[in-house]
């Protein structure tokens, strides 16, 4: 039986933990349905995390294959006033050189984003100040269902414990990750909904913020 580890992500994990957000991206759904440049949306799912604050990513392993990861940062704030002048501008600088202004899919994709703003489904309360960390957990599919996640959470929450981090927040527009979260101690503090998808999907899907605090005796999920 193959034995199934977590460690602190390495630069070597990189291209395997951009494989999975691509295989996990836009709720399970065809990425190339929406998006049809994997470098572009594998750079905007996760390029922030390990190679800005690395120190703040773990990896799950199975025999030498990374098969799930958790990502995030302790201060959600900082990481905002980093991404938009650093990683959004390379980004479209990325996109640019890649063409990716070129394709009409592309511009479809960008419209109904577009469309979701204008309809105020971006808009939520701003809970960085409570809840100051955030996490995003993924796990390719054939090794959902063997605990992985939860020692990814147990290994991140132990992670944010010793740097000090008192509440942490995620989001998810997927109801059986909100279930996981909320195993986990995780409480729901948002629910809204997001249509961007819908013209491909014929849904339109539920997203939710959920939060965990850390107290003085934890209970891991």
């Amino acid at each position: 039986m193959t034995e199934l580890l977590i460690s602190r992500y390495v630069p070597t994990d990189r291209a395997a933990l951009r494989r999975i957000s691509l295989e996990t991206a836009f709720a399970g759904y065809d990425r190339e349905a929406f998006i049809q440049d994997d470098e572009i949306l594998a750079d905007a799912l996760t390029s922030y995390f390990t190679d800005r604050e690395p120190e703040s990513c773990f990896v799950a392993v199975a025999g030498e294959t990374v098969v799930g990861y958790i990502i995030g940062c302790p201060d959600v704030r900082r990481m905002n006033a980093r991404f938009f002048p650093q990683v959004a501008a390379g980004l479209f600088g990325l996109s640019w050189r890649r063409g990716f202004w070129f394709k009409l899919q592309h511009w479809r994709f960008v419209f109904a984003v577009a469309r979701s703003v204008w309809r105020r489904e971006f808009r939520a309360p701003d809970f960085s100040k409570e809840y100051p960390a955030v996490l995003h957990i993924n796990i390719t599919r054939n090794f959902q269902g063997k605990g992985l996640g939860r020692r990814l959470m147990e290994t991140y929450l132990e992670y944010l414990r010793s740097q000090k981090v008192t509440a942490a927040h995620c989001g998810t527009m997927s109801e059986e990750a909100k279930e996981f979260f909320l195993k986990c101690g995780f409480s729901l503090l948002h629910k809204g909904t997001r249509s961007y998808l819908e013209y491909r999907t014929n849904a339109v899907l539920p997203y939710y913020v959920l939060g965990y605090k850390f107290s003085r005796e934890e209970s891991w999920c």
